[in-house]
């Protein structure tokens, strides 16, 4: 479901409440009528003004009946309208995953033989660039800072709906691409992968990439740790926009938290929480101190034990969280790729998950979980997650910079968190009532606390 739907959803809706509505008028007009009639029925005589009413009356009826019946019909046609041109963009994603997914396959068949073709090619400019450097002194990380620094000045490409269709279509068929390039039949690949058993899929490709790394020394796990840096008194949120507005922003915050978990009491009542993830902080390939890094992406990704992951676990044991304690998990970006693990291990009482611009759409989440999906369709960052598998989870996506002018100074601009703030705050005015369930679902999670404790948790990897 999509923002931009929001308003004709609420149209039918308003449209099937009138027809109640009308229903209702017309049943009081009838009886009115009948009310006129049964006196004329006794006495021929009756006066002219009565006859009057009863023509009025009927005219009365035929009208409403009318217009009932024509509010019946325009509901109807918007919600089938909505529900066909919901199948059709089922279908077509279907048909670009099945697509992409054979184009993928055949690129890694072919991929040994693209670059012997290519080698002279690359080797030319491989030598070139090595030239430059020695005459003029400058290294490949120049170039490197140069190239960001022609994205972030030239990011309309990559802040394009299409081009994070293609992205998305191109990540998701990695698999096949693999299974292309170990020579196996496209057919066996299919049947593995994403469009068959689902034995195989992204992960796999990710898994491959993360575990040659790291033999080259490259995307480590490394032991991590989460110290709690401060309390302090809160109420639970009231709207999306409060929720996503608590999301942590390492870049401002004292100590550079990237966690935030609140706990709700209630004399006699078990406690609940709420955790709050941040998104990637380090981009680098290489781990650091940092755990909401590339590294911990990748793993995530690929299934494997993640930093990031590993440091929210430790947070939460520290704020008395068990796997009996009601919790709802907001994530952004990377937060939001792991609290969809945490959801999906089952180790948790998830009641809630709010996934804001994270790369998530492969992480199966058990259909108990209610998932709330928040995305722009010009954001690049969550078709890195691939295509989405969790039939159940209500996704809403708005085109951050859909005419108007995009942002110079940012690779991503529409993946910034301001932006999804403005978001948030857009769907807080959504009518339908799909949208209003969601919301009034995680609105009312926490509102009958007598106390709100907010902890706040800095991650470090310590390898």
């Amino acid at each position: 479901m999509v923002v931009a739907s929001d308003s004709l959803l609420a149209q039918s809706e308003a449209l099937i409440r009138l027809v109640g509505e009308l229903d209702g008028l017309r049943g009081s007009v009838v009886a009115a009528g009948t009310r006129v009639t049964m006196p004329r029925l006794r006495a021929l005589d009756a006066p002219l003004s009565a006859v009057a009413a009863e023509n009025d009356i009927t005219t009365a009826i035929a009208v409403l009946t009318r217009a009932q019946f024509e509010a019946w019909v325009m509901a109807t046609g918007l919600r089938l309208a909505l529900e066909r041109y919901g199948r059709n963009e089922d279908f077509t994603a279907a048909m670009a995953q099945q697509l992409s997914a054979r184009m993928g396959h055949g690129l890694g068949f072919l991929a040994p033989l693209i670059a012997i073709t290519a080698l002279p090619s690359l080797g030319a400019v491989a030598g070139g660039t090595v030239v430059a450097g020695l005459v003029t002194g400058y290294g490949p990380d120049l170039g490197l800072r140069g190239l960001g620094a022609w994205i972030r000045e030239n990011n309309e490409v990559l802040t394009n709906p299409t081009t994070v269709a293609l992205v998305r279509a191109a990540v998701s068929s990695s698999d096949d691409f693999l299974g292309g390039l170990l020579r196996l039949p496209a057919e066996l690949v299919a049947m593995l992968g994403d469009e068959g058993l689902g034995l195989t899929g992204l992960s796999t490709a990710a898994a491959v990439v993360t575990l040659v790394g790291r033999r080259g020394g490259l995307l480590r796990e490394t032991p991590v740790t989460a110290t709690l840096t401060g309390t302090a008194a809160t109420v639970a949120p009231s709207s999306l926009a409060d929720r996503v507005a608590r999301i942590p922003r390492p870049g401002q915050g004292s100590q550079g938290e990237q966690i935030r978990i609140e706990k709700y009491s209630q004399p006699g009542e078990v406690d609940r929480f709420e955790v709050y993830l941040a998104g990637t902080v380090d981009f680098g390939i290489t781990a650091g101190t940092q755990p909401f890094d590339m590294t911990s992406n990748l793993s995530g990704i690929a299934g494997l034990p993640a930093g990031s992951a590993d440091a929210v676990r430790q947070a939460m044991a520290d704020a008395g969280i068990t796997q009996h304690s009601p919790i709802v998990f907001t994530g952004y970006s990377q937060g939001g790729m792991v609290a969809s693990l945490l959801a999906a291990s089952e180790q948790y009482n998830v009641q809630g998950l709010v996934t804001v611009g994270a790369p998530a759409g492969q992480v199966d989440v058990p259909a108990s979980v209610p998932i709330l999906t928040i995305r722009h369709t010009d954001d690049l960052v969550p078709a890195l997650g691939g295509y989405d598998i969790n039939p159940h989870a209500l996704v809403v996506e708005r085109e951050a910079f859909g005419g108007t002018d995009i942002p110079p100074g940012f690779a991503l601009p529409a993946h910034q968190i301001d932006q999804y703030d403005l978001s948030a705050a857009l769907i807080d005015e959504a009518t339908s009532s799909a949208l209003r369930d969601s919301l009034s679902a995680l609105n009312s999670f926490g509102t009958t606390a007598a106390v709100g404790v907010s902890a706040s948790y800095v991650a470090k990897r310590t390898g």
